[in-house]
């Protein structure tokens, strides 16, 4: 596996210059998605956010449409399954094939765009079309943004756009695991080459720090997670694998598999919701018993929703035999509901205590009357769903978003926009979609909110 540094002369500067100061609170302070929360490398703001889909702080308008609600709209130069992430006064987004680019967050003007097609050593792996190369989202600690992309480049800039290290990896091992998203956990950037080498990269100098041999069998596109159990920080894998800040692996197999999505961990559970059809992957929570150098998982409920195939242990599920169950979405909680969706935009609500359905939705149906035929049905269902402001946003990637509220799952509204297989993110009154291409600010306009009363 080669390494190598670019742009010396950038590294120095840019590590002699004045960090930004934060536009607003820290995480410490403020929640996730408040319209003053700024990331910190100790609340670093990424894949769904801080990784659970929860926006607590976020006060989001609930219904949009190209012609309300709309802020603005940046056509973009290609298309990509990151998620947007918003930081104080600017977007970051990605762009096929290899492209970083920063949005103004007030007008959605291109403050800065950086492509990284010809500057990796790394062959790029073959990949579904459907996954491309610029899967995994940024991640920030408020005074940096760091990005990975197929062909085996991390770099690091400043907000301002200036480089300040790129290190080539050469590429990645196990095809779809470059869509995995970086885990920003103290100062090491964390992730998966493969299912052969978990690596950690120093934040500062892009330097390898260490590297471990996982031996993973079915490499995974599913995003790992950074976890706190107490003052012990750690790594989830969607594999059930936990790795330490230093590259010691405490656990190898805590007893879940979440093919394609992410683990999410929440008051000392693990929830995994992943299997996939041919009999990998299952569904699962997992109280962990965090005591280092040990981790220990007991599990709490598994199943398969699906016909259990190949050397699954599981019987078959509720579905039946032939149905084949197969998620892209990561959960959430919600009301006390652990809730995903299915390939097809099927909402499953489960007990979070037991594993059981409790309700079920098709995201898929019509359009209401009036709304003609609607915009077309995209195939596949990649959001994975969000909490703000209270409601529950999930949505297809031909539409709708549909927005949830309360227990028994009220639908409130719904909502179309261009397709999309990315996931929604909050702060403040606003909403962040990354669309094919264009890439929108919601949020309620000035001329809309009417005269005082």
């Amino acid at each position: 596996m080669r390494h190598r540094m670019v742009a010396y002369a950038v590294l120095v500067l840019a590590a002699a210059s004045p960090l930004p100061a934060a536009a607003g609170g820290t995480g410490a302070d403020l929640s996730l998605g408040h319209r003053d929360f700024y990331p910190s490398p100790e609340h670093p703001v990424g894949w769904r956010g801080d990784g659970t889909g929860q926006y607590p702080g976020a006060k989001p308008v609930l219904e949009w449409s190209e012609t309300k609600n709309i802020l603005w709209k940046t056509p973009m130069p290609a298309w990509t399954n990151s998620t947007p992430v918003p930081v104080g006064d600017k977007v970051f987004t990605c762009a096929e094939k290899a492209t970083l680019l920063c949005c103004d967050a007030s007008t959605g003007k291109i403050l800065w765009s950086q492509d990284h097609e010809a500057l990796g050593s790394g062959q790029w792996p073959k990949v579904d079309k459907g996954t491309g190369y610029t899967t995994a989202t940024p991640i920030c600690d408020g005074a940096r943004v760091y990005a990975r992309f197929g062909n085996g480049v991390v770099v690091a800039y400043t907000l301002d756009g200036q480089r300040v290290w790129l290190t080539d990896i050469g590429g990645s091992r196990g095809g779809e695991a470059i869509s995995q998203s970086l885990v920003l956990l103290r100062n090491r950037l964390i992730f998966f080459l493969g299912g052969d080498l978990a690596l950690a990269l120093d934040a500062a100098t892009g330097k390898e720090t260490w590297k471990q041999s996982v031996k993973i069998p079915d490499p995974n596109p599913g995003s790992p997670v950074a976890a706190n159990s107490g003052d012990v920080a750690f790594v989830l894998s969607p594999t059930g694998m936990a790795l330490f800040f230093d590259g010691k692996i405490p656990a190898r197999d805590l007893g879940y598999l979440s093919c394609n999505t992410s683990p999410m961990f929440c008051d000392g559970v693990v929830y995994a919701i992943g299997e996939k059809r041919g009999g990998k992957g299952w569904n699962a929570a997992v109280k962990l018993e965090v005591r280092p150098p040990e981790v220990k998982g007991t599990p709490l409920w598994k199943n398969r929703l699906g016909g259990a195939m190949g050397k699954s242990k599981f019987p078959d599920g509720p579905l039946g035999a032939s149905v084949q169950e197969r998620f892209f979405a990561s959960p959430v909680l919600y009301e006390g509901l652990l809730i995903t969706q299915n390939q097809y935009g099927k909402l499953y609500a489960f007990n979070p205590e037991a594993g059981e359905i409790v309700k079920t939705f098709d995201l898929a149906i019509k359009p209401p009357a009036g709304r003609g035929k609607g915009p077309p049905q995209g195939q596949w269902a990649y959001f994975s769903p969000a909490v703000a402001g209270g409601y529950l946003f999930i949505g297809k990637e031909g539409g709708p978003v549909v927005v949830f509220q309360g227990k028994e799952l009220k639908e409130v509204a719904r909502n179309y926009l261009e397709p999309t297989r990315s996931t929604m993110v909050f702060q403040g009154t606003r909403a962040c979609y990354r669309g094919a291409k264009n890439l929108y600010c919601i949020g309620e306009s000035l001329c809309e909110r009417g005269p005082k009363p």
